[in-house]
């Protein structure tokens, strides 16, 4: 099947002299990067500190939260004694509602919050 392929018979000699004058020339021009500020200063640019860059702010003094207020619970009638059910006597002039306000350490919205 390959008996009439035409096969070289030189060496690759001229791929060695090819990748070597690559590299060298690549060597050249990092060289010439890295010494070209040597000889020239006055073409490095001025470098500046960004405007937004600054000192961290003193902390804040720690915030003093009053004392909780007493709340006095409301007495609300009790319908269960003895797991039976019993039926109020009169029915109340108004109903009984709770608004309790949220523990310490929740967080109901307001500043800086994500709402949960």
């Amino acid at each position: 099947m390959f008996e009439q392929a035409v096969l070289p018979t030189h060496h690759g000699s001229g791929r060695f002299w090819s990748a070597a004058l690559g590299l060298t020339g690549e060597l050249l021009a990092v060289a010439c990067l890295l010494i070209a500020p040597l000889l020239w200063p006055q073409l490095l640019l001025r470098v500046q500190t960004p405007a937004w860059i600054t000192a961290p702010a003193a902390p804040s003094p720690p915030v003093k939260n009053p004392p909780p207020v007493h709340v006095r619970a409301i007495r609300t009638p009790f319908q269960m004694a003895d797991a039976v059910l019993y039926r109020p006597i009169t029915i109340p002039p108004r109903v009984v509602t709770f608004d309790d306000p949220p523990a310490a350490g929740q967080n109901s919205g307001g500043e800086n919050s994500i709402g949960i």
